[in-house]
């Protein structure tokens, strides 16, 4: 009987070590495919990440480089989608980064999309990680910089846990421009 078992659980061992081999190895062929411009592919490489945990660290061992170094066309953005549907933390510094080196387009942009940041990727990005962002979204709030500091406050605005609420209400006595000021007591307690 024991022997069974264990022979059991041995299949099982190298069942999931090919199963979990073949999922890599199909994920990094659809990679490949997205670098080469194939878009369609997103849907399956989310799919396969949120699925496979080797799958994913395989994704976060390879996205935040490739989102860092990318023109900003259709596979970026996809690439940045990808990042964000996967909850990457790994990836925070450099969608930080091209939050901050990004600049906005608010004529091109409604004020709802201007709100919930929908056209700008890396702050899509972000808001889908969540939680995990607060710190690095904070310290944007020191800012000189009025376009960062109302990107950061938005961000924390969409975010909406106890912490970025925390952070927005510490944040809002200090905060420079009244303008920003009342958009953040307008989403928060704070008065």
């Amino acid at each position: 009987m024991r022997n069974k078992l264990y022979f059991a659980l041995f299949l099982i061992c190298i069942t999931r070590l090919f199963f979990g081999q073949d999922e890599t190895t199909k994920a990094q062929q659809l990679l490949r495919e997205l670098k080469a411009g194939n878009i369609d592919t997103l849907k399956e490489l989310t799919e396969l990440g949120r699925s496979d945990p080797g799958v994913k660290a395989y994704l976060a061992s390879q996205l935040p480089a490739e989102i860092s170094d990318k023109q900003h066309g259709a596979v970026w953005k996809a690439e940045v989608q990808l990042v964000g549907d996967l909850r990457m933390t790994a990836a925070l510094p450099q969608l930080v980064k091209l939050l901050v080196d990004k600049t906005d387009q608010p004529i091109l942009t409604g004020m709802g999309r201007y709100m919930t940041m929908k056209d700008d990727p890396p702050a899509t990005a972000l808001i889908a990680i969540g939680n995990p962002t607060v710190p690095a979204v904070a310290e944007l709030l020191d800012s000189e910089d009025r376009a960062t500091r109302s990107k950061a406050i938005r961000l924390l605005i969409n975010i909406n846990t106890s912490d970025a609420q925390n952070v927005l209400a510490i944040h809002a006595p200090t905060e420079k421009d009244a303008s920003l000021q009342l958009l953040i007591q307008q989403h928060t307690n704070t008065k």
